[in-house]
């Protein structure tokens, strides 16, 4: 009896000990992936909103190069699309809509192919022949992309003219929706300018009455008294 009492503690033991083992087990594993996240920071790169952007320099199918920093202070509406997509030609006739509504000198387009072992030069030329496309066309050959996340073809991000990521839009996007993003921008940045200005002639119109009022005690100073008149 003793034996038996014995041995049906023993088992009950093991069989509580290797199940509470197995959870400590499991939570320990939770935990451990928990701080590999926090640590290595492990997420779906995405495209991220309010962030300034990383200088990048790439070379056009027209071989010219350039920096994303040469369009400092100006719009910059980034495609990344490769050409075997369905979606990305009818993406390409929407966005020569909003060329249409916003020149160069207010908005700069750069289209840029993240498949450039397929998208070659000369498909790309070809491309843009066939659109009539009048922006920047480039190839992705310093992995552009992968530092915006880039998953899904088309991918637009409009970047304002301090450098900072302010829309994204995944997929085919309407020249509409776009048209009214760059025009939110431009409000934006006209509010932003004129109160510089104000704060520009605020400051202006301060340091001039300082220097009239130096200027009038400083005459005030030097004018001599007049001299009082003693009865006798």
């Amino acid at each position: 009896m003793g034996k038996a009492s014995s041995m049906h503690e023993y088992v009950h033991s093991n069989r509580f000990g290797g199940v509470f083992g197995a959870k400590i087990f499991a939570a320990s594993l939770l935990l451990a992936i928990l701080v590999g996240i926090s640590v290595f920071d492990i997420s779906f790169a995405r495209p991220k909103l309010n962030i300034e952007t990383r200088d990048f320099q790439l070379v056009d199918i027209e071989g010219k190069s350039f920096r994303l920093s040469d369009f400092r202070g100006k719009i910059v509406l980034l495609e990344f699309f490769v050409s075997s997509c369905s979606p990305c030609k009818p993406q390409l006739l929407e966005l020569k809509g909003v060329r249409a509504a916003y020149p160069e000198n207010i908005l700069v387009m750069i289209s840029i192919s993240f498949d450039p072992s397929i998208d070659t030069v000369q498909v790309l030329k070809q491309l843009a022949g066939s659109v009539g496309i009048d922006w920047i066309v480039a190839r992705d050959t310093a992995g552009i992309s992968d530092d915006y996340g880039i998953e899904i073809a088309p991918t637009i991000i409009l970047i304002d003219g301090g450098g900072v990521v302010r829309r994204v839009h995944e997929g085919f996007t309407e020249k509409g929706v776009l048209i009214a993003d760059v025009g939110d921008l431009l409000e934006v940045k006209s509010r932003e300018s004129t109160g510089t200005s104000n704060l520009w002639n605020v400051t202006l119109i301060v340091v001039a009455i300082v220097a009239l009022s130096a200027g009038f005690l400083a005459w005030h100073r030097r004018k001599p008294a007049k001299r009082r008149r003693t009865k006798r």
